[in-house]
């Protein structure tokens, strides 16, 4: 299956009872695979810790000023959702160096969120009706952003990556509402239906989410807008002691929205842990 905007590369998926491998092609010789126990038909949660390696810009490694190295990245937990024929592949954990005797990345502060968004392939079977309910409570969370796409006027959009914030699932009758604030670039409400122990789906198709657009250089302005996003495809699932939500979507055209970001389309997830 094909990755998501800005990231090249492709995942192959292969089942065997309840294990999954993810293998991940960066295109540039490099095949990195990763073990999965699939949880339902429509997740599966990160088999142990695994070390994933591919020449890609979602892997770098900062050693010095201005100095940046080829990197790995140790996945201490992990998980593969599907929604609507968007597959999220989600792996927290920390930067590493590929030199062992190179120096640490980004001064130690290594610890950092990569996710995988592709489309394609066969979609799995339709998710269960009767489901156990999905945990509720606050996470704190940290965030980033998968990339963005070109508009459907041809300009390039540049969305800043996520920061820190609080997510808040609580029940919406069957389902659960999951709420994030506190975070600069992105915002807002999303319901879920449970699809599994511990995995859960959005409902229906006409949800939205805040999202921060930047201009891009061309346009000559430096404003940031935040805008709302047609969400696409999102799923939350829980792997040991960390939730993920991940989430694609498009830019507008909705009222009030910037000349910008109508038709890009982005995609992001959120790493988080109970308070």
């Amino acid at each position: 299956m094909g990755n998501g905007p800005d990231v090249p590369g492709s995942v192959t998926i292969a089942q065997n009872g309840a294990s999954v491998t993810a293998s991940y092609d960066d295109g540039n010789g490099t095949i990195s695979t990763l073990a999965f126990t699939a949880v339902g038909d429509v997740a599966a949660t990160l088999a142990s810790p695994q070390t994933f390696r591919a020449k890609s810009a979602l892997l770098s490694c900062t050693v010095g000023p201005l100095e940046i190295v080829s990197a790995a990245f140790d996945a201490a937990s992990g998980v593969l959702t599907y929604d609507a024929g968007t597959l999220f592949l989600s792996l927290a954990g920390a930067t590493v160096p590929d030199d062992p005797n190179a120096r640490p990345c980004n001064g130690g502060k290594n610890a950092a969120t990569i996710t995988f968004v592709c489309s394609g392939g066969g979609a799995p079977a339709k998710p269960p009706t009767n489901a156990p309910a999905f945990p509720t409570g606050t996470y704190a969370c940290r965030a980033t952003t998968v990339g963005s796409s070109t508009t459907s006027t041809g300009s390039a959009v540049f969305v800043a990556g996520g920061d820190k914030g609080t997510l808040t699932i609580a029940p919406s009758g069957a389902n659960v509402a999951a709420t994030y604030g506190g975070d600069f670039a992105a915002s807002g409400t999303i319901e879920y239906a449970p699809t599994s122990s511990i995995s859960a789906a959005r409902v229906g198709n006409d949800q939205r989410f805040e999202a921060l657009c930047a201009a891009p250089p061309s346009s000559g302005t430096v404003a940031d807008t935040h805008e709302p996003l047609l969400v696409t495809a999102s799923t939350m699932a829980l792997a040991g002691e960390t939730l993920f939500l991940s989430v694609a979507g498009t830019f507008g055209p909705f009222p009030g929205s910037s000349a910008y970001c109508p038709g890009a389309a982005i995609a992001g997830s959120l790493a988080c842990t109970k308070q």
